[in-house]
């Protein structure tokens, strides 16, 4: 990423990340929130483009995310790291806008 030749300096920015990952309970899901939580970790993320400064994880599954929020805690100790869990059917299609509304109204 290259800043415009009158652009502010990127330190100067407080930078906040949120990555949605939709069935989060398991397989590849699964191993992208923890791969995310491991990019997080002090120091790993500060020349990422996408990845910058508090990253809130917001898991979305139609099971449950217990075992995720542990892999993922596990997998980030110390790093700035929010979880957000959701136990929602995005196959569900007349219940998705009041269940997903609230997770993107921010």
């Amino acid at each position: 990423m290259k800043l415009a030749k009158d652009s502010p300096s990127t330190a100067d920015y407080n930078y906040k990340s949120l990555v949605v990952i939709t069935g989060a309970s398991r397989g590849i899901g699964r191993a992208i929130a923890v791969a995310v939580a491991q990019r997080s970790k002090a120091g790993s993320n500060e020349n990422s483009p996408i990845l910058r400064g508090t990253i809130t994880l917001v898991l979305i599954a139609r099971s449950s995310l217990d075992e995720t929020e542990r892999a993922v805690a596990d997998a980030s100790p110390g790093a700035a790291v929010q979880i957000e869990s959701h136990r929602v059917d995005l196959s569900d299609l007349e219940s998705l806008p009041s269940a997903v509304g609230p997770i993107f109204d921010r």
